[in-house]
């Protein structure tokens, strides 16, 4: 069984109308970087996934028919949206528990926080943000920069000692984790959840699986209880070998 969209999309609060059903090759509903592709082909605007908002068959996070809500930075060209009765409850509700990437506030936030992090390092991002995953535990976008692409990954609360346990693996073993750039709290904000990294593992997976057979990734586990505590401090869990 395929997936396939539609999009009920608004811009700054209102809400503008809905497209498709339209079919996409990749089956897993956190994937959204052809739903985004397509929807800034059609409506020539750039736009953004916010969230899930139903699905109609399939099973297991893939498959079926699913419907998202759609942020469009600007309204497209009249006519390029059907005008259908929706649920505005869906779309409007403020969930006090909803993600800061699912929510239109939360994730230009999370974008304008991510940029100015960049640019301060000397890495201003070069143009448009590349939505890569949504779902209720990450969103995962990829920034353009001159010194190659960055990746933002947004987590819950409970997953914000990732950059923490990052860290406690770089000590010991450089080569098999990402360089974090930057991690969002403790700056008087409310919680974000964004990391900045360079590479992320997604840009190499085969390097990554590689890495996790070879015999230094338990040579990893063995040495992560050794190293100075800071990821103990947090709270951070370590896998042992």
């Amino acid at each position: 069984m395929s997936r396939t969209v539609s999009a009920w999309v608004t811009s700054g609060g209102n809400f503008l109308g809905v497209t498709g059903p339209f079919p996409v090759h990749v089956p897993w509903w956190a994937e959204v970087e052809q739903v985004v592709r397509h929807l800034e082909r059609t409506l020539q605007v750039p736009v953004l996934v916010l969230r899930l908002l139903s699905v109609d068959g399939g099973e297991g996070g893939r498959d079926g028919h699913v419907t998202y809500h759609v942020e469009a930075s600007e309204p497209p060209t009249p006519g390029a949206l059907e005008r259908r009765q929706v649920d505005r409850a869906l779309w409007s509700g403020d969930e006090p528990l909803r993600s800061p990437w699912a929510r239109v506030d939360g994730l230009w936030e999370l974008l304008d926080w991510a940029r100015s992090t960049l640019s301060d390092q000397g890495r201003p991002v070069t143009g448009p943000v590349e939505q890569r995953r949504t779902w209720n535990l990450a969103g995962l976008f990829r920034l353009p920069t001159g010194r190659g692409p960055v990746w933002l990954k947004a987590t819950p609360r409970f997953a914000s000692d990732e950059a923490t346990v990052i860290a406690a693996f770089a000590e010991v073993a450089p080569g098999l984790v990402p360089t974090v750039l930057g991690a969002s709290g403790g700056d008087g904000r409310p919680h974000l959840g964004g990391r900045l990294a360079v590479p992320h593992a997604h840009e190499r997976p085969r390097a990554c699986a590689r890495a996790r057979r070879t015999p230094g990734a338990s040579h990893v586990r063995r040495a992560l209880p050794g190293v100075p505590g800071r990821h103990r401090a947090v709270g951070a869990a370590v896998p042992r070998g």
